[in-house]
């Protein structure tokens, strides 16, 4: 009893590994690394529903990294006006920025949600929820 928790750990220890390296390395450093076939790899992939780091991707394939256009005043000035009381979603087709992109400047900036909008947001979404 006791050996077969001790191999179930490793074995929980060792997925925790292939886990964390996965998305980051090649199919042939993770056969090195692991000491494993290719189509154990991909049966582990598989299950666990596992996926390569994008940004990794791209290097791999020699892709120049992502663009991140530069925020202009007039762009900071509408986050600032509308930041508090609209939901993200709109700030961000209104910018034609993404969701994350907006998020994280006006989490740089300081800027935070009006309570009564947050309040009103999440009624909102219980209500889809429960519907």
């Amino acid at each position: 009893m006791v050996q077969e928790k001790l191999i179930a750990r490793g074995q929980r220890t060792e997925l925790a590994h292939f886990k964390r390296i996965y998305g980051t390395r090649t199919d042939e450093e993770l056969l090195r690394i692991l000491g494993r076939s290719m189509e154990e790899v991909r049966r582990l992939d598989g299950e666990h529903g596992l996926s390569k780091d994008k940004a990794f991707v791209r290097r791999s394939r020699g892709a120049p990294a992502t663009r991140m256009p530069r925020w202009s005043t007039a762009e900071l000035l509408t986050l600032r006006n509308n930041y508090s009381n609209q939901p993200n979603l709109e700030i961000a087709r209104s910018l034609r920025r993404s969701v994350k992109s907006v998020v994280s400047k006006a989490h740089a900036l300081g800027f935070k949600k009006a309570l009564d909008h947050v309040r009103e947001m999440g009624r909102a979404n219980v209500s889809v929820r429960w519907k």
